[in-house]
């Protein structure tokens, strides 16, 4: 049975792929409905932010669902959980730089007006935080998953010829 962080840890991820999938329907509806090239440029640039971020969370439950708590990656498991962290990576870079942008463009702002840009703000942080705890969790599951399957086939080897 994994351990509270590991069951954080796939929440999170829930969480993020709604929030992330909502979002980036929300920005393709902007994609459509814009008419100002400007705005569609960034508007894209955030939508593949975050189909990244849909992408690494899908196949971060994948990986969750086949190998929790105690089989190891096997090689192609690998290399999407590779592939993810490198998307996770990306996603937080992008998601740090459009929070820095935002929050240069707030101070511009008199406070009566800046009120959704801070409620963007807001959310932005949320979701970063969501993403390094995420981060930090795939940096260590092969060697929480390495650790758990050597439990298991040390007990299944110490339980054969005992007598029941």
């Amino acid at each position: 049975m994994p351990g509270l962080k590991w069951k954080v840890y796939r929440v999170f991820n829930y969480i993020l792929l709604a929030c992330s999938s909502i979002i980036f329907l929300f920005l393709v509806r902007l994609l459509f409905t814009s008419t100002e090239p400007d705005f569609d440029s960034i508007t894209l640039l955030l939508g593949f932010l975050f189909l990244a971020i849909i992408v690494s969370c899908l196949i971060n439950i994948t990986i969750m669902s086949k190998t929790f708590p105690d089989k190891l990656l096997n090689r192609n498991q690998n290399r999407w959980h590779i592939f993810s962290i490198i998307l996770n990576a990306a996603a937080f870079a992008g998601l740090f730089y459009a929070l820095i942008s935002l929050l240069k463009y707030v101070g511009n702002y008199d406070r009566g007006d800046a009120g959704g840009l801070v409620v963007m703000a807001a959310i932005l942080i949320i979701l970063l935080v969501l993403l390094v705890f995420i981060f930090v969790c795939q940096l260590v599951v092969k060697k929480y998953l390495r650790s758990k399957s050597d439990v298991a086939l040390s007990s299944m080897i110490d339980s054969i010829g005992k007598e029941n």
